[in-house]
């Protein structure tokens, strides 16, 4: 009788166990990620971005799943994003899919910007003035 009680208790604090350890794994399934990369596709349910994938050292077209729980940030809604703007993405994962709760528009600096764009260097554009045809004085 007593073992009977003693493996019941057993089972019964094996099945806790087993409760507690799927709760605290589904809440890991639920905490959300983050992402950026750049926008290659806009639809009113999903975006897909290219970024850099860690695992693989590579870049990744990622689709997301959107809802109408999903939050747009910097922008007036989902129409106002475009192919090539930046985002960051918060998302839940499950099962493979990536349901996006918020999506931000990154806002890159004018600077930022500028400093990309190839400026001739200073003696070309010297030279360059100087090889232009002048026009003579009262000809316009």
């Amino acid at each position: 009788m007593r073992t009977k009680v003693i493996a019941v208790l057993a089972v019964i604090f094996l099945l806790g166990v087993c409760f507690v350890s799927g709760s605290s794994l589904a809440q890991e399934q639920l905490e959300p990620d983050f992402s950026s990369g750049v926008v290659v596709s806009v639809l009113p349910e999903t975006i897909v971005v290219k970024e850099y994938n860690y695992d693989s050292a590579e870049e990744a077209d990622v689709t997301y799943a959107l809802d109408e729980e999903s939050e747009i940030n910097n922008v007036d809604s989902l129409e106002d994003i475009v192919v090539g703007d930046t985002v960051t993405i918060e998302y839940l994962s499950a099962e493979g899919n990536y349901l996006v709760k918020s999506i931000t528009l990154v806002e890159v600096p004018v600077e930022e910007v500028a400093s990309e764009i190839e400026l001739m260097p200073e003696e070309n554009l010297e030279e360059q003035l100087e090889n232009i045809p002048q026009q003579p004085e009262g000809e316009y």
